[in-house]
């Protein structure tokens, strides 16, 4: 990666269930950022684009009583940036507006997150990019990734 970043993997374990994750890690400050964790075995590496099926990301489950809009933020948060890592391996400093998310309602339990994020090319140029995420209030999960510039 560029200057004194470096693209860090690996595999762990927490409540007895393995895991795998990623990030970006900063010699010079220190710092890990775009970061991902999935469960081991699970279906992350797969084309997300627009197959338009579930994807199980593991721990993004419908909150009980909650908003389901902040489920789906999360899910997609997470979602979106493995996609975006995924599509530009050479990218670094991945970033989400949350601020930016707008919502609309599918269906009666699927939810559309749209929004824009950023990320730096290797020739440290910064590129903002849209995305959209739809995400599926019974099941938990995402689908229809999508992204563009």
């Amino acid at each position: 990666m560029a200057n004194a970043e470096s693209l860090v993997t690996g595999a762990g374990q927490a409540d007895g269930r393995p895991f795998s994750y990623r990030c970006t890690y900063n010699s010079r400050n220190g710092q890990a950022y775009a970061v991902s964790v999935s469960p081991e075995g699970g279906n992350r590496g797969g084309d997300m684009g627009r197959g338009g099926r579930d994807v199980d990301f593991g721990g993004n489950r419908p909150v009980a009583g909650g908003d389901p809009r902040k489920a789906a933020a999360q899910a997609c948060y997470d979602a979106v940036l493995d996609y975006a890592q995924r599509r530009n391996p050479t990218a670094s400093n991945f970033k989400i507006f949350l601020s930016q998310n707008r919502y609309g309602q599918q269906s009666q339990i699927d939810i559309q997150v749209t929004g824009q994020g950023e990320l730096r090319q290797m020739d440290r140029l910064r590129v903002q990019w849209n995305y959209s995420c739809t995400y599926n209030a019974r099941n938990g999960r995402v689908r229809d990734i999508s992204m563009s510039r």
